[in-house]
């Protein structure tokens, strides 16, 4: 996960989300320097991102205008992000931190998203989500 999709993903939720400055600080971190959350024990720890993007066309302008509830949010490349979700990993278990969908995307968009991070953690050998 990058600083950029964290940031796109802290947008598009709601502004009195729990994703707060020193959490959203603390993420960053580990996503930057992953080895040094590893105790030599459990198994690194890791941040991820899983997003959906639909496709806008090319002409879209790239923007992260509009409300914090991913209304209209993230938008580049001719894509804009409807939904998503951030969590971590530590070796083989991940949790799940917080999901969004879109409320301008399709209403099936969180429900892709929860299917894709499933099928995704089986193929990646993952024993608890």
């Amino acid at each position: 996960m990058t600083p950029q999709v964290l940031h796109d993903l802290c947008f598009a939720l709601p502004t009195d989300c729990w994703l707060y400055p020193p959490l959203v600080a603390s993420l960053k971190a580990i996503a930057t320097h992953p080895g040094a959350y590893d105790d030599g024990k459990s198994g690194q720890v890791r941040v991820h991102s899983l997003e959906i993007w639909e496709a806008v066309g090319k002409e879209a302008v790239p923007t992260t205008e509009g409300g914090s509830n991913g209304s209209s949010c993230c938008v580049r490349d001719g894509y804009r992000l409807v939904a998503g979700e951030v969590g971590y990993s530590v070796g083989l278990l991940y949790t799940s931190l917080s999901g969004f969908c879109s409320s301008s995307s399709s209403s099936s968009s969180g429900s892709v998203q929860m299917a894709c991070t499933g099928a995704l953690l089986a193929s990646r050998g993952a024993t608890m989500w």
